[in-house]
């Protein structure tokens, strides 16, 4: 019922009772290592050797002679398949080893989600052994299956499983042939290939090329807005979620996009004078053209600008803006009857009139809930009177600028009484 554990120099004490005779048994990594019997003397030292033997296990792992697989890691077990502890991680000839007494062992490399076991292996001095991986390239292929035709998709991450569905830290890039090349050992693996929101899986494959079809669907995308098309709209592709997938397109002369996508369920959002115009969710079918329509709404806007007395202001410059404040590129003249008109979607808008130097802003207005907009710039009459010591001083030019000196347009001659007025 004695035991003890030994110290840094190997060496455990123990108390017996003298003219006693006793052996002793070290366990040393699952393996049982006796001395010789002793009997215990009063006087004399009592040192009692056990020798476990064994020596300095190295162990390669490689692909084959010249190919060392550095990073994998090495677990050290009994020949019965329990572990001892014991790991260590190859350094790049691909060598770990360890130190351990004289005993069968068997070595477990783990690597890309499957374990690799070497023979039994007796240690009685430095032993060496060898543990080969075979490897071969296996080359992913992912295409997009539209009815009839398919073509490779580019630039999309594929992702390297072992046949338990255990994700093994390998990833890739399809490249402009829609293909991937993994290095494997000979083992069941299957790979995910992610592409616009949807994950799309192969069949489990060992040492074998494989294809990864993805069904594709036409999203014909029609953007209007007063009954009629809109042209130029950028439309962006979502997940259901609201994530954006990476994909946008410009509407042509009809008012159309056309998305080709993976078959599933997205949204679209149309980004027009500075609003955001969404689709519902759209559940595409693969192999035909499902309609997807975005409408703006709106129609004829007008803004009338005129002072307090109701005269219109003619040739005054007018911009829309959204409610943020974003000049949305619209921009027009006023007319004789100091109005201009513009075609706007849906939304919230601003208007900037720029007079004399001035910017003058309208409150925000909703489309379509209003169709038009008066915009009221107060005038007042103001008098330059120009003299000199003699007197008022006719027929002086009279310019008028901005605060910041910048000429106006505006020109006047003063009369009998050395006087202009600006309005």
């Amino acid at each position: 019922g004695r035991y003890g554990v030994t110290d840094e120099n190997g060496v455990v004490v123990f108390d017996l009772p003298v003219d006693c005779s006793f052996k002793f048994r070290a366990d040393i990594l699952g393996s049982h290592y006796f001395s010789d019997t002793i009997t215990v003397s009063g006087t004399a030292p009592n040192n009692v050797g056990v020798d476990a033997g064994g020596g300095r296990l190295l162990v390669t792992v490689q692909e084959e002679a010249g190919h060392p697989m550095e990073g994998v890691k090495v677990y050290l077990f009994n020949p019965f398949g329990s572990y001892l502890g014991r790991k260590g991680i190859t350094d790049s000839s691909g060598n770990v080893s360890f130190d351990v007494s004289g005993a069968t062992y068997r070595l477990r490399a783990d690597y890309l989600g499957y374990r690799f076991w070497s023979e039994d292996t007796e240690v009685v001095t430095d032993t060496a052994v060898t543990l080969n991986i075979a490897h071969q390239d296996v080359r992913i292929k992912v295409k997009g299956k539209y009815g009839d035709t398919t073509e490779p998709i580019e630039d999309i991450k594929v992702y390297l499983f072992n046949a338990s569905g255990s994700y093994v830290g390998r990833g890739l890039r399809t490249d402009q042939n829609g293909e991937a090349v993994f290095h494997v050992p000979q083992r069941a693996y299957k790979v995910r290939a992610d592409y616009l929101g949807g994950r799309f899986w192969s069949g489990e494959f060992t040492w074998e090329d494989t294809t990864v079809d993805i069904p594709m669907a036409e999203a014909d995308v029609t953007v209007t807005g007063a009954g009629l098309p809109r042209e130029g709209v950028k439309v962006y592709l979502f997940s259901t979620s609201g994530s954006y997938l990476g994909v946008g397109k410009e509407t042509d002369s009809e008012g159309k996009a056309r998305f080709r996508v993976p078959e599933g369920t997205y949204k679209f959002r149309a980004d027009y004078q500075g609003n955001r115009f969404w689709s519902g969710d759209q559940v595409l079918a693969a192999g035909q053209v499902n309609p997807v329509n975005i409408s703006t709404g709106g129609g004829s806007f007008t803004l009338r600008v005129e002072n307090a007395d109701a005269v219109p202001f003619a040739g005054l410059k007018c911009y829309v803006f959204n409610e943020a404040g974003s000049y949305i590129g619209l921009c027009g003249s006023t007319n004789n009857d100091g109005q201009v008109s513009f075609d706007l979607s849906d939304g919230s808008y601003e208007f900037r009139v720029d007079y004399l130097g001035h910017r003058f802003w309208s409150d925000t207005v909703e489309v379509p809930a209003s169709s038009g907009v008066v915009m009221t710039i107060d005038e007042r009459q103001v008098s330059v009177t120009v003299s000199t010591a003699s007197g008022p001083y006719e027929g002086a030019k009279v310019y008028l600028f901005s605060e910041n000196g910048s000429y106006l347009g505006k020109c006047q001659a003063t009369d009998s009484s050395g006087q202009v007025s600006f309005s």
